[in-house]
Formats: C-alpha cells, structure tokens, sequence
C-alpha cells in the first residue's frame, strides 16, 4: 500500500489533490472576465498571471512523467491562460482528469526537481523528490496563491475556505469543538 494512501482517512489523497483544483474553478466561475485581468489594487499582479503560475506548478509535475524532472522554471509567462479565463478553467479541468487517471503507485515515482534559487545570479539546484511529494507542494502552493487571490479581487460569492490552508482549517475545527 502506498504511503500516501495510508496517511488519508477519509478519502484517496489524489481527491485531496482534486478538491484544490476544485476550489480554483469554483472560484474562477463566479469571477468576471474583468476581475480576471484586473486586480482591485494596481500595481498587483493580475488574478490571471497567478492561475497561469498555479497551472504552470501542476504541468511541471505531469512533464515529470515522461522525463523525471520537474522544472519549476519552465513557465508560460504572458501565455493566453494569463488573459483567458475559461481556459485557465479549462486547464485546471485537465489537471483534475489527469490526477484522477494517475496510477496511485506513480504518486512513490522518483523524481529530481530542479529550479533557480539565486538572488542576484543563477544558482540552478537539483533535489531527489517523489511524484506525490510534489503533488503536495503544488496544492499547498496554489493555496497561498489562492489567499493572495482573495486579497485581489472584490469577489464576495468566494467561499470562506477559499486560500484557508487545511492546517488552519484544522485548527480552526478544533478550537471550534
């Protein structure tokens, strides 16, 4: 049994994985086209560039599957996902159909992600990780980015848990028993 399916209780982890997905498309259906392209503060990155950097993280991963590296700086800047809304929809909708059809055994595959963490000049690491690892960081990326997304527009139909990380969540249950 995978080690990842072990530490869930409720559910599958992948459905976990789904579930953040989910919370993006929720969002960006009640969302105007205008509020896609235009944060209320001006100066802030526009909704749409951090659904493209949220989608950008999870198409990283799935690019993995093929070649065993995941590169977090292979990135669609000033892509059409950044200006078109239903296609960010539309490709969060594929990452959904892609975790739902991904073996629960390829979540344990070895990968090596890579990335630039230098300030000032290149410093290109590479780390050994795991599939479901990255999966997770992905998740827990677009939640921050979902808090910052919350911040950006005046969007009152979002639900309360949108940008709630589940350990907050969590919290929060508790203290509420």
């Amino acid at each position: 049994m995978s080690i990842h399916l072990a530490l869930i209780q409720d559910m599958p982890v992948k459905q976990h994985y789904n579930k953040t997905l989910e919370q993006g498309i929720d969002f960006l259906i009640t969302l105007s086209d205008q509020g896609y392209l235009t944060p209320k503060t001006p100066g802030w990155s526009p909704v749409g560039r951090h659904f493209r950097h949220i989608i950008d993280h999870f198409l990283a991963i799935k690019t993995a599957m093929a070649n065993k590296v995941v590169n977090y700086d292979q990135r669609h800047r000033g892509s059409k996902t950044e200006r078109n809304r239903a296609l960010a929809i539309q490709q969060l909708q594929s990452l959904q159909h892609w975790l739902t059809e991904l073996d629960d055994a390829i979540l344990d595959q070895p990968v090596i992600v890579t990335s630039d963490i230098g300030i000032g000049k290149c410093c290109q690491v590479s780390v050994q990780s795991t599939v479901g690892r990255e999966l997770m960081f992905a998740c827990s990326h677009a939640i921050h980015h979902y808090a910052l997304i919350k911040q950006l527009t005046d969007n009152q139909s979002q639900p309360s848990d949108f940008g709630l990380a589940p350990a907050t969540a969590s919290f929060e249950r508790r203290l509420n028993q």
